[in-house]
């Protein structure tokens, strides 16, 4: 069992989705601080309430995630191999300065604690669902996304998605294979 995440708001089991809501909203502002190792998944409370978006494909989403502060885990970048919950590291650095460039000189990408790339091989999906895929997979991507904002934001963390970034340089500097085309980012960290 991993250990508790850190987070600035006290975490509790029973939150609604509507506090949630209430709390939501993008936070620029990081400190460099680190974060805890392991991110309990916080179950949002609605009664007679679906949470969960439909989903296009999710077999076709990857998670890449460039870790700069996070206590018990090595600074890298890390696949994630969400069949076996399992972080695979590809790559051993501190990423935080090349993350400022790639995201556009926004200070989110250099001071996150987590930054996550979503990622999806475009051409294999093409291939299997036709053009009109591009449209659902960043559908996905958002949904994904959305949903780590809300635990984030239940956990008292600061959270914001870039969608303004470098493509082919991400691919090259975190290791990312070249068919995989990033779609979205979710930068995590301690807010100020």
């Amino acid at each position: 069992m991993g250990r508790q995440f850190g987070s600035v708001r006290n975490y509790h089991s029973e939150t609604t989705i509507d506090s949630v809501f209430q709390w939501r909203k993008s936070d620029p502002g990081r400190t460099q601080n680190p974060v805890g190792f392991y991110l309990p998944t916080p179950k949002l409370h609605r009664p007679n309430a679906r949470l969960d978006p439909d989903y296009f494909d999710l077999n076709l989403i990857e998670t890449f995630i460039a870790v700069s502060g996070v206590d018990g885990l090595e600074e890298g970048c890390y696949h994630y191999a969400p069949r076996v919950q399992e972080l695979r590291q590809i790559r051993f650095k501190n990423f935080r300065r090349e993350l400022h460039r790639l995201c556009l000189g926004q200070n989110l990408g250099r001071d996150a604690a987590v930054v996550l790339f979503h990622t999806a091989d475009l051409g294999k999906a093409v291939m299997q669902y036709g053009d009109r895929v591009y449209r659902y997979l960043h559908m996905d991507a958002g949904h994904l996304g959305q949903k780590l904002n809300l635990a984030a934001i239940q956990l008292g963390l600061g959270v914001s998605g870039i969608a303004g970034f470098f493509d082919d340089e991400v691919n090259d500097v975190l290791g990312i294979p070249a068919d995989e085309a990033v779609l979205y980012i979710t930068t995590l960290g301690r807010p100020r």
